[in-house]
């Protein structure tokens, strides 16, 4: 099964995820040979996250092929992809499909014409039909499109009207833009069942009594496209179709055609107002508070959550005490109790008191009496083996008292308890009653040490609560920047300063009201901080994991310092400061790199100054001195994060300048290179030198112009390219002329979304110039042109309604006509049921149809669109076609797109260019381009005789076409589709046809020329210009 959403692995290589797939399977197979199917051999070491998104979608396919497997089940296989790559994986398909049941959906109606036996088409729950091409066609009377290019339309007609009466004229089918000598294509609709009578209109055509007013002319099978639009349509009978003016019209092109609602059109274009910068500013802040109060996880995590886990630090501060004034009960401190069972030793030798004297007044267990003399002796061993807690030697006379106390001082109230024995002694000795006692009440103290750990606690927590209401801002940043919100807003006239200013304005009152405007300066540091390493991240996923890491590092960086400094550097015994030497430049230092640690530092220091306060208001007085005293830190951290604010602002500037602000420089082509480039051109295709000259001669005069454009990159990718460089645009001109859409052709990687970043000013060529209305793209200084990217550039949390007043307002219109012009709009693309509903609850098709509406809203001179209808089914992909189609002839816009629909081509580009190895293979319109190079008639039989039609057709001696070439597909038992050589005119190969069946050999057929499909296919098989 293949998925529409790529499930693979994204870390893993291409080879590995093959490996694991085919383990899964338990599968022994051939990377190689599984790998080169889908053209990803090369890849085979690639990270799966660095494919593109074609690639990754040929990956899908092949896992879901591993294993040969009976049933296949495709979900759209080739969305994304570009035509080469979709005939590669249709050549897969085709290869495979016997013995096989594949079930397969898709947007695209070529891809089931080639792939599928039979067609199911499921339109609001019901089957609409069933059965093969041929046979649908068929049924529901579908048309062959002719195409005549000539200056004489009413003649044509007549000629078409006289062989086939029930053909419906269809009007111009290509503007006269690149047209020759007034030469334009026209269209006639033929009905299937007309088809007896092609070879009389085709013998018509071809005679020379009709050259002069018959100069080319093409037929164009029906499309399943058609079938698909027409069935859909009767699924909306209240809805009427409108011409390319918006007018109700009754015969219709089907190809062209709009469902819209009656009497419904596109607002007239207006003159309209200067919009200012100050205008866009606040315009910019609005849009930036309702997304974030409509987002609720900003609201959570940026309010709701700081300010639970602030109450909740606080409430637990309650309950957590430090103790930090510290008092003691007052204690006796009796020898008699403490020291009861210690050894005492009484000196007898050197006292005048007897040993019957200390034997009756001592109450101590263990009484020895050596001589103090014996404990400096090193001789006696006994005396120095054992622990005495003191000797006391007592002399008395009839005027003074002496005692000498030695003691054991690792007991630590030994001195005071033997000093209170002895004078018990001298008590004894006068034969008193009375005791003498001794006590001990230390002081109290503060423990501001315990003080100073609980407060820098709190301070990281708190900080750290503050900077993770903070740090989100940066990723938004990055979200904005890979979502391509920022490259929309410079499309539209929005300078990088005023989004800059926007997003710090509506940030920084976000973080004040979260942070209770506390420390408003370190904030808007922080803010700033944030933005510049936001640059350094693509990916917004990336930004939301790492960010937080960055800020964590910094806090715990600073906090530990801090701590080391203060524990093993500093000597604190002055306790009356917060920071002291080497700590204050710490704090400085950090809060200058990191200046959310500034909050830290600062909270700590006001805590500090508080708690001493407490402790002695008189001492400690809260005065404005206390406050910028050098050693609380406050003044030199509140300094460095000032200058550290200034210092990250010149920093973003430059970020941005770097990133965002493309200088459009480029250098200037020899004259020695310039001829040798008209020379190539000369040599070559006929239209695109043709064009070359145009441009040259007066590219002034084109509203968009681009000359001799070119881009080499440097080699990054090893397996892909060879040599050092690869030139991406090899000297392209073309021009876009007012009310005309110009198409921009090619597969993969060969340099589209290059040009159209050139185009908007998002890189610089390396040679060429673009001019806009004659002004170089580098003398530009506002770039306005709407423009719809490959992505859907919307904000998830706004409204359709909210997206197009945005962007009207930023076009020029006034809040009086604001709602009205938005409603007209909306009431035009029938999305008055959507308008309320905010954008992620919208389906692809209708985000697309947005995305279109924005770059067009506003009648902009410029549009430029990348696969403006990807990923739509047909019948949404007509409508914005015709959307495209009506804006481009009310305002003279220009029109720039790229696409991988070839009828997408057809249908919207009056010209268009295919591009190749860095240059343009042609130029002209679709019908030029198709008649030109064509070189194949498809015809798809159904007939039970298959060998006896070829033998008649393509190998009877008699039949001209046994001298053309052919080659054929057996797509199933009883239908054939030949690919036969243009060498002679179609209605000889009608003629042959029709008798076939009139002899029921042929049940039916149809018969095509090539598409411009197969004439892009042709381009880049042979691409000669590499």
């Amino acid at each position: 099964i293949c998925t529409q959403d790529n499930i693979l692995f994204d870390l893993l290589t291409v080879e590995e995820n093959i490996n694991i797939f085919s383990g899964l399977k338990d599968l022994n197979i051939n990377v190689r040979e599984v790998l080169s199917k889908v053209d990803l051999y090369k890849k085979k070491d690639s990270q799966v996250e660095n494919l593109s998104g074609g690639q990754k979608r040929k990956l899908c396919v092949a896992i879901a092929l591993l294993g040969n497997p009976k049933y296949v089940f495709l979900d759209e296989p080739t969305t994304g992809l570009d035509p080469v790559s979709r005939r590669k994986v249709w050549e897969l398909l085709s290869t495979i499909k016997h013995d096989k049941i594949i079930f397969m959906t898709t947007h695209y109606m070529d891809e089931a014409d080639v792939l599928a036996d039979r067609k199911l088409i499921l339109s609001n729950g019901i089957v609409r039909c069933l059965g093969s091409s041929i046979y649908l066609k068929n049924h529901f009377n579908m048309t062959y499109r002719l195409s005549v290019r000539t200056t004489d339309p009413e003649a044509a007609n007549e000629i078409v009207q006289k062989y086939i009466p029930s053909a419906i004229f269809d009007g111009q089918a290509a503007s006269q833009i690149g047209s020759k000598n007034n030469e334009i294509f026209y269209s006639w609709k033929l009905p299937i069942d007309t088809t007896p009578l092609f070879k009389d209109l085709f013998k018509a055509l071809n005679s020379r009594d009709n050259h002069h007013i018959i100069r080319k002319y093409g037929i164009k099978s029906p499309s399943l496209e058609e079938l698909f639009i027409k069935l859909t349509e009767n699924d909306s009978p209240e809805q009427k179709e409108l011409n390319k003016y918006g007018q109700v019209k009754d015969n219709v092109n089907d190809k062209d055609s709009l469902i819209i609602k009656n009497n419904v059109s596109l607002p007239p274009p207006s003159s309209r107002q200067v919009v200012t910068g100050f205008k866009k500013l606040i315009r910019l802040i609005g849009l930036r508070f309702k997304l974030y109060f409509r987002n609720f996880m900003f609201i959570f995590n940026s309010i709701v959550l700081p300010a639970l886990l602030s109450a909740a630090l606080f409430i637990a501060l309650k309950y957590v005490h430090s103790n930090s004034f510290i008092t003691y009960e007052k204690r006796a401190l009796s020898p008699y109790e403490i020291y009861k069972n210690e050894r005492w030793n009484f000196d007898i030798k050197d006292s005048n008191f007897e040993k019957p004297f200390y034997e009756s007044q001592s109450p101590f267990q263990n009484v020895e009496y050596n001589s103090v003399w014996d404990f400096n002796n090193y001789v006696n061993a006994t005396v120095h083996n054992r622990d005495f807690a003191a000797s006391i030697t007592e002399v008395a006379t009839l005027k003074n008292y002496t005692f000498f106390v030695y003691y054991n001082e690792s007991n630590v109230h030994m001195l005071p308890a033997a000093v209170n024995h002895a004078s018990n002694l001298l008590l004894r000795s006068y034969n008193k009653d009375a005791t003498i006692t001794v006590s001990s009440h230390p002081f109290p103290y503060y423990n501001l040490v315990s003080d100073q750990m609980i407060l820098n606690a709190i301070g990281m927590s708190l900080g750290m609560i503050i900077v993770f209401s903070i740090i989100k801002y940066g990723a938004l940043v990055v979200k904005d920047r890979k979502d391509l919100i920022i490259k929309q807003f410079h499309l539209n006239g929005i300078e990088s300063k005023t989004y800059w200013l926007s997003l710090l304005f509506t940030d920084g009152l976000c973080c004040i009201f979260t942070c209770f405007l506390i420390f408003g300066v370190a904030l808007v540091c922080t803010l700033l901080f944030q933005y510049c390493i936001s640059f350094f991240f693509e990916e917004t996923t990336a930004a939301y994991s790492y960010i937080p890491f960055i800020n964590i590092f910094f806090i715990m960086f600073g906090y530990f310092a801090n701590s080391i400094i203060s524990t093993f550097i500093i000597d604190k015994r002055d306790m009356t400061s917060m920071f002291e030497g080497p700590s204050i430049w710490v704090q400085v230092g950090i809060s200058f790199m990191y200046p959310p640690y500034g909050i830290i530092s600062i909270i700590n220091s006001l805590s500090w100054i508080s708690i001493l306060a407490k402790i002695s208001p008189t001492r400690f007085p809260k005065i404005l001195n206390r406050y910028l005293d050098f050693n609380h830190g406050i003044v030199p951290t509140l300094i460095a994060v000032v200058v550290s604010s200034l210092l990250y602002f010149l920093f973003l500037i430059i970020l941005d300048n770097k990133l965002h602000k493309v200088k459009f420089e480029t250098g200037y082509l020899s004259k020695e290179d310039r001829d040798n480039n008209e020379k190539f051109l000369a040599s070559h295709d006929q239209n695109v030198y043709d064009e070359y000259l145009l441009v040259k001669r007066h590219e002034q005069e084109y509203p968009l112009s681009v000359s001799n454009l070119q881009k080499i990159f440097k080699n990054t990718n090893k397996e892909k390219l060879e040599g050092q460089y690869r030139t991406i645009l090899d000297n392209i001109t073309f021009h876009v002329e007012e009310n005309e859409c110009f198409g921009l052709l090619g597969p993969n990687g060969v340099g589209k979304s290059t040009t159209l970043n050139i185009l908007t000013r998002s890189i610089s060529p390396d040679y060429g110039d673009v001019c806009y209305n004659g002004l170089s793209l580098k003398d530009v200084k506002d770039l306005n042109l709407g423009y719809c990217d490959q992505k859907d550039i919307l904000w998830d949390d706004l409204t359709i309604k909210e997206h197009l007043e945005f962007y009207l307002e930023l076009r020029g219109y006034s809040k009086i006509e604001l709602d009205i012009v938005c409603n007209q709009y909306i009431h035009y693309c029938g999305l008055e049921e959507h308008q309320n509903k905010k954008v992620k609850h919208l389906s692809g098709g209708t985000k697309r149809k947005l995305s279109v509406l924005i770059a067009i809203c506003g009648y902009p001179k410029f549009i430029i669109m990348d696969e403006p209808t990807a990923g739509m089914d047909p019948f949404t992909r007509h409508f914005v076609w015709n959307i495209i189609k009506d804006i481009k002839n009310r305002q003279n816009s220009a029109i720039v797109m790229t696409t991988h629909s070839m009828e997408e081509a057809e249908a919207l580009c009056d010209r268009l260019t295919i591009l190749l190895n860095g240059k343009l293979r042609c130029v002209g319109s679709p019908e030029t381009l198709t008649t030109t190079y064509a070189k194949t008639f498809i015809l798809d039989v159904e007939t039970d005789r298959p060998r006896e039609i070829e033998e008649e057709i393509f190998m009877n001696p008699s039949s001209i076409f046994s001298k053309v070439e052919y080659k054929f597909e057996q797509e199933t038992e009883n239908r054939i589709r030949y690919y036969i050589q243009k060498k002679y005119q179609v209605g000889r190969l009608f003629e042959k046809l029709e008798k076939a069946k009139s002899e029921n050999k042929v049940r039916d057929y149809i018969i095509t020329e090539s598409s411009l499909d197969d004439v892009f296919i042709d381009f880049v098989k042979n691409p000669y210009y590499s």
